[in-house]
């Protein structure tokens, strides 16, 4: 789970930069970004946000970079006392990554080497 938590977070600050980049370079954003793949990703990682997630644009996910992150330290307390991880949450953090590794696949297709 702490990988995928990880991946989530590594997805918002990464759609930043990208979107800065884009901003400089005065392409549209529309055409390298997969705004439902990133809804997805980081409903997945955080899904009691699920609300906030879908009303605000992407510009607004910074906001859930603090949860992540703590989230994200206390998986790896978990890890470091050696609490077993249970089905759901292998599960879970499995989908997490799938997506997230999607969203980084699209990026990487769509933006010029």
């Amino acid at each position: 789970m702490a990988w995928a938590l990880f991946t989530a977070y590594q997805s918002i600050v990464s759609v930043a930069l990208i979107k800065l980049e884009a901003i400089k370079s005065g392409l549209g954003m529309a055409d390298i970004i997969d705004k439902a793949a990133v809804e997805k990703v980081i409903t997945l990682a955080l899904p009691h946000q699920a609300e906030f997630i879908s009303k605000y644009d992407s510009g607004a996910y910074h906001y859930l970079l603090d949860e992540l992150e703590l989230r994200l330290l206390e998986e790896l307390q978990k890890i470091l006392s050696g609490v077993e991880s249970d089905k759901a949450s292998v599960e879970r953090a499995a989908a997490i990554i799938k997506e997230s590794e999607r969203l980084m696949q699209s990026i990487e297709k769509t933006t010029p080497s």
